[in-house]
């Protein structure tokens, strides 16, 4: 899977759309001719945009058995989770921490799950409210489950049933969510967006509570 990111062409400025369906190739027009780096195809990424990303990252862990290799497109300022500008700033960009956190934690043996939960109606089909993988890791001893609420308006109660496990236990809980689903980072402002780690203290594997349009990684202790 050569590329893979979301974009919305928010950046691109075009003399005219007219022209554009079919078209394999079209003028950017925000550029001079000659122009060194210029400062094109910068998305700005906002919370939206890092819970799809992490709901791909989702759909290509399932598919582990036919997805052997996935590539990010791109990485640095061009559609990428990094931005920098011309005074040597670094910018995480919203869709930078569901990727780190997928590259951290998403490593070991994807383990099928099976999944059971309300489902809501888009242009596209009935889909699952709640979207899981999970993956074991053996050196670790650990099972890193990866979860996302697609309800807007609702937070998700998530029951996990782990068999063939002689010990479980939650160790961790973060979440990427926030009230604005159009919130983005900035330079000025670089943490608009940034992923939460939620206190354990009272949740269980039969009560997991998934804030409404929220993308989480839980990390569970098991041993064999």
């Amino acid at each position: 899977m050569d590329e893979w990111n979301v974009w919305n062409m928010q950046d691109i400025k075009m003399d005219s759309l007219d022209d554009l369906n079919g078209m394999t190739t079209f003028e950017l027009t925000d550029a001079k001719k000659w122009e060194e780096h210029p400062a094109i195809l910068q998305e700005k990424y906002s919370l939206l945009d890092a819970l799809v990303v992490g709901g791909l990252g989702i759909t290509i862990l399932n598919n582990v058995d036919s997805v052997e290799i996935s590539c990010l497109a791109q990485l640095l300022n061009v559609i990428s989770p990094i931005t920098t500008d011309e005074d040597g700033h670094l910018l995480k960009q919203t869709i930078y921490y569901p990727f780190e956190l997928l590259t951290q934690y998403g490593r070991g043996e994807v383990l099928k799950p099976h999944v059971e939960s309300d489902t809501q109606h888009t242009d596209y089909g009935d889909v699952p409210v709640v979207e899981t993988a999970t993956v074991y890791n053996k050196d670790h001893q650990q099972l890193h489950i990866f979860a996302l609420n697609t309800d807007t308006e609702n937070d998700a109660t998530l029951v996990i049933h782990l068999n063939g496990f002689n010990s479980v236990k939650l160790t961790g809980h973060t979440t990427l969510t926030g009230d604005d689903l159009k919130a983005i980072n900035t330079f000025d402002k670089p943490n608009n967006v940034t992923p939460t780690a939620l206190s354990i203290n009272n949740e269980s594997l039969n009560n997991l509570n998934l804030p409404k349009a929220s993308w989480n990684v839980l990390t569970v202790d098991v041993t064999k």
